[in-house]
This record gives structure tokens, C-alpha cells and sequence, in this order.
């Protein structure tokens, strides 16, 4: 039902349903069950959908190390966390960290499923798609400094001064 109400962009609603659901399923399995750290990523999704980054990434860091503890660190449902931590690190911009958990979530895939399954597949595209936006970030900001250095190059090498530039391009009327 919570995922409904979020489908129908409801999702204060449905986060209130999750809030219900998490209770009960605490109530009923306990706090250390693989089905609360599931839920976990469910409400982190919900979050991010919305835009709240921080508290998605919360969720999802504590149904990491729910799974981590309960399954293992090698486990199927443990790279899954990692790749949607992957997500949303991307979706805040933060592309190291992005690639960073990726390649945790490749490493298990390939261990767990073989290089030749179509998740381990999947989490090796996202893997060079991270790395692509990280290098991207990279150059950009080499670039950006470059420009600046050669600007002043310029400046200096003309012996222009930026208060005389000021002047020239705006002058007083």
C-alpha cells in the first residue's frame, strides 16, 4: 500500500504507512531482520524520490550494516544496498563515492553470481558510468583552473590591471 501511495505522489502518506509498517515488523520479527533492512531501502528510495538526500542516505546506510551483520558482507542483499547507496552518492554529485560503492557491489556480484549474470553485467555498466561523471568532474575542474591561471596570465603579461578592465567595460555614464 505504501508503495502505492507513493506511485500516486503521496509519499507523505505512504512514509507514514512505512513508519506503521517498521513498528509492526519490529514488533512481530525484531529490529535485526532482513525484512527491516529491506523496508529500510524502500523509505530511503521514497526519500530520495522526494529530494531529501541526507535522510535517504541514512536509511540506506543503516540497512547496510543491518545486512552486513545479518547476512554477511559478501551477501546478494548487501550489494543491493551498496548500489542504491551508489545511487544516491550520484545523485548528490558525490561520483568517488559513487564508484567507490559500486565497485563494492560489482566485487559481491561477481563473487556471488558470476561476471556472465545480467546484474553483475548491469552493476559493471554503472560502474564505468560513475567513473565517466567522476573523470568529468575532474576535467571540468582542471579546466575551470586553467582558464583562471591563463586569464591572469594574460592580465599580467599586458600589464592590464583589473580595476582598468572594470573601467573600460563598464563605463560611467
Amino acid at each position: 500500500m505504501c508503495l502505492f501511495y507513493h506511485g500516486l505522489d503521496q509519499t507523505a502518506l505512504a512514509l507514514r504507512h512505512m513508519s506503521r509498517a517498521l513498528l509492526l515488523l519490529g514488533l512481530s520479527s525484531g529490529p535485526d531482520h532482513p525484512d527491516v533492512a529491506a523496508t529500510f531501502i524502500n523509505v530511503a528510495m521514497m526519500f530520495q524520490d522526494i529530494g531529501k538526500m541526507d535522510t535517504a542516505l541514512r536509511y540506506l546506510q543503516e540497512a547496510l550494516g543491518k545486512n552486513e551483520g545479518l547476512l554477511g558482507e559478501e551477501h546478494i542483499q548487501t550489494a543491493v544496498c551498496y548500489h542504491a547507496l551508489a545511487i544516491a552518492f550520484n545523485c548528490k554529485g558525490a561520483f568517488k563515492l559513487s564508484h567507490q560503492h559500486e565497485k563494492k557491489t560489482y566485487d559481491i556480484l561477481v563473487k556471488q553470481l558470476g561476471e556472465d549474470d545480467s546484474r553483475t553485467r548491469d552493476s559493471e555498466n554503472w560502474l564505468n558510468t560513475f567513473k565517466m561523471r567522476e573523470l568529468q568532474v575532474y576535467l571540468y575542474s582542471s579546466y575551470k583552473h586553467f582558464l583562471q591561471c591563463a586569464i591572469l596570465y594574460i592580465l599580467s603579461w599586458h600589464h592590464i590591471s583589473t580595476n582598468h578592465l572594470l573601467r573600460n567595460a563598464f563605463p560611467e555614464e
